[in-house]
C-alpha cells in the first residue's frame, strides 16, 4: 500500500505499507494505551494498492555462522487508483487482523505494563 499523497511529513516517513507495517500502525493508533501518541499520527483512509515480492537471502559464511536479510520488491503502477482503507482487498485485511492479533497478544500485556515505556517497574536498588 502506498498512502494518499499530500499527507504530513511524519506521514510521509511510513513509505510503502505491507500486511506487518500496517497490522504495526493499527496497534499504535488504535490502542488505547497510546491514545495521546496516535493523536499525531496521520490518519491513512485511501491507498495505491501494488504488489510486494518478498525475498529471503541467507549466506552461509562458514558453518554455523549465517547472515540473513529480508528484501521486499515494491510494485505500484503509476495510475494505480485511490482506494479507501475499507475496500481493501479481503486476502490483505484478513492477514492484517492476523498479525494485529498477534500484536495485541504479545506486545500488549507489556506495553501495559509499561516495560516498553521503562514505566510500572521498580529498580531492584
Amino acid at each position: 500500500l502506498v498512502p494518499e499523497s499530500g499527507q504530513s511529513p511524519f506521514g510521509q516517513m511510513f513509505g510503502l505499507l505491507g500486511t506487518e507495517e500496517f497490522a504495526m500502525f493499527k496497534f499504535f493508533t488504535e490502542s488505547p494505551m497510546f491514545a495521546s501518541f496516535s493523536g499525531m499520527m496521520p490518519k491513512f483512509d485511501k491507498f495505491k494498492v501494488g504488489e510486494r515480492e518478498t525475498i529471503e537471502i541467507t549466506f552461509l559464511l562458514v558453518d554455523d555462522v549465517t547472515q540473513r536479510h529480508t528484501l521486499f520488491d515494491d510494485k505500484i503502477k503509476p495510475n494505480a487508483e485511490l482506494t479507501n482503507s475499507k475496500d481493501l482487498p479481503s486476502s490483505f485485511l484478513a492477514e492484517v487482523d492476523e498479525r494485529l492479533k498477534v500484536y495485541k497478544e504479545l506486545l500488549g500485556p507489556l506495553m501495559e505494563l509499561g516495560v516498553m515505556g521503562g514505566e510500572g517497574i521498580v529498580p531492584p536498588w
